[in-house]
């Protein structure tokens, strides 16, 4: 499975029951992303971020707990702390580069902790609402 978050510089993906940030562009490439790894898994909190008059084909489940889906891509918001290291082959993070106040947050450390991780690309691009967003993508050993 591919697990997706979207986090800010301390690692935080939401502040207040919300979302720190959202970007079209991310949007954009995490659809692309699914496309091509596998149907999209996401909680009905994420759903707010498609159109919801033409919700793209690659979303397969809108459920509570995408990441006990068995296979695709999962988009961790709301449920970023179900995320084991075990639970995934690839871990692709969407950095803000800013730093949002935050109260749920993706605790990289201790995800990375085991060692069996490893960075295997790295991009910068333009956002439509941030000026520089960095996608990482990690894959188990």
């Amino acid at each position: 499975m591919t697990c997706v978050i979207c986090l800010e510089d301390r690692g935080g993906v939401m502040f207040n029951h919300r979302r720190v940030s959202r970007d079209a562009a991310v949007t954009d490439r995490i659809l692309k992303l699914a496309a091509e790894y596998g149907p999209l898994n996401i909680t009905p909190y994420t759903l707010r971020l498609l159109p919801q008059e033409n919700i793209p084909s690659c979303v397969a489940h809108i459920c509570d707990h995408p990441i006990t889906e068995e296979k695709g891509t999962c988009w961790l918001e709301d449920t970023v702390g179900e995320l084991r290291p075990d639970a995934a082959d690839r871990l692709i993070l969407f950095r803000w580069n800013r730093t949002y106040p935050a109260d749920t947050l993706f605790d990289r450390e201790a995800f990375f902790s085991g060692g069996n991780w490893k960075l295997t690309s790295q991009e910068e691009f333009p956002g439509k609402s941030h000026e520089k967003i960095t996608m990482e993508v990690y894959h188990r050993a």
